[in-house]
């Protein structure tokens, strides 16, 4: 009777699991053997933090079974400061949340094609990164995922890849550019925030929606496309952007646009490219319709001008002055920076008047003669 109970239960239960967790060659694993399929997660040390170059296997033999290394476990490597490289194998198909949290002895990872899947905040606070490969079978870029890699200077995001998660970008602030795939629908809340050297981003046509914040305070953007399909873009998502001087936005139908889109980006200062035949829907639609002018794509070049007309006064910037043409003696003109923290003040002399404007960080300047105000890009 006991050896028919004992057949039935195998014959119940053919795959029977087992987890260990088990140190192999300095790295710490958790090994799952079951009948079929044998596979190892890199997981936290469990004695002395890892450090200095590591190097994973694609396989692992415990007790005379070989497991191959499928995974890198939430944690693995969190706060293990004196990491200074990582190899990662071909046989790794997702990396953990926060697996190298804080790993900021790293300066560059190698993401092999096999990895599919990298969890939330998973290079969080990587201060010393700077360069990164992804591979082109990722699906999305998760949430938080390079928040404060305070030295990334360029990212190229795979055409795999359809969206990217709040925060994955926030406080990169040495990103200088960002190559966003026609792949992408969808543009998280805070994506981009604060990556202050970030000059100009194109979002391509495949997006339909721009989150909250998600530009907000990139100090240094002169210039954004917006794609055909955005319907909608969200509260402050290009707010406290100084410099920004020219917004070109592809779609004919005028997106869903929060009222605060732009605040604190002086969007009376910027010109508003849209197709011709929805000029006039922009005009009647908020904040559009509060842009310093809105031009129709087909009449206009693609590059900004230094050059701004307003009327009879000519504004341009060379060699470190500004150059009005067109004033009455007397008049005043005033300069200032994008923050509106006035640079110089001084009297027009003639129908030509120059003024010296000291060095400052940002590239805009508001030229206001008399009561004209007109912006330009040193």
């Amino acid at each position: 009777m006991k050896k028919l109970l004992l057949s039935v239960m195998i014959l119940a239960f053919p795959f029977i699991t087992s987890a260990t967790n088990v140190e192999i060659d300095g790295i710490w694993y958790d090994v799952i053997t079951k009948a079929g399929a044998n596979s190892a997660t890199v997981i936290q040390s469990q004695s002395t933090a890892y450090s200095g170059d590591i190097v994973i296997p694609s396989s692992v033999n415990y007790n005379g079974i070989e497991c191959d290394v499928t995974s890198i476990g939430k944690n693995a490597f969190y706060a293990c400061h004196g990491l200074t490289s990582i190899t990662i194998p071909n046989s790794v198909t997702i990396i953990g949340e926060h697996a190298f949290f804080d790993c900021y002895g790293i300066s560059s990872f190698i993401i092999p094609n096999s990895v599919t899947t990298i969890e939330m905040g998973a290079f969080f606070n990587c201060d010393k990164l700077n360069s990164i490969t992804l591979p082109n079978s990722l699906k999305s870029i998760s949430n938080q995922l390079f928040f404060s890699c305070s030295n990334l200077t360029s990212v190229t995001i795979p055409n795999s890849v359809t969206s990217i998660g709040a925060s994955a970008f926030e406080d990169c602030v040495n990103l200088k550019s960002i190559t966003i795939p026609s792949s992408v629908t969808t543009i998280g809340n805070r994506a981009f925030i604060n990556c202050s050297r970030l000059v100009s981003v194109t979002i391509p046509n495949s997006v339909t929606s721009i989150g909250g914040s998600s530009f907000a305070d990139c100090s240094s953007l002169t210039s954004v496309t917006i794609g055909s399909s955005v319907k909608s873009i969200g509260s402050a998502a290009f707010s406290n952007c100084g410099d920004l001087a020219d917004v070109y936005c592809l779609a004919k139908a005028v997106p869903s646009t929060k009222s605060d889109a732009f605040k604190d980006s002086y969007p009376e200062y910027i010109t508003l490219h849209v197709p011709a035949s929805s000029v006039e829907a922009y005009k009647a639609s908020q904040p559009w319709s509060g842009f310093y002018q809105i031009i129709p794509l087909d009449e206009e070049p693609s590059s900004i001008d230094n050059v701004q007309e307003d009327a009879n006064v000519i504004v341009k910037y060379d060699n470190g002055n500004v150059i009005v043409n067109g004033t009455t003696e007397g008049t005043t003109v005033n300069i200032y920076d994008a923050t509106g923290k006035s640079l110089a003040t001084q009297k027009a002399n003639g129908n030509a008047t120059s003024v010296n404007v000291p060095a400052t960080n940002g590239n805009i300047l508001i030229v206001k003669v008399g009561n004209r105000s007109i912006k330009i890009k040193r």
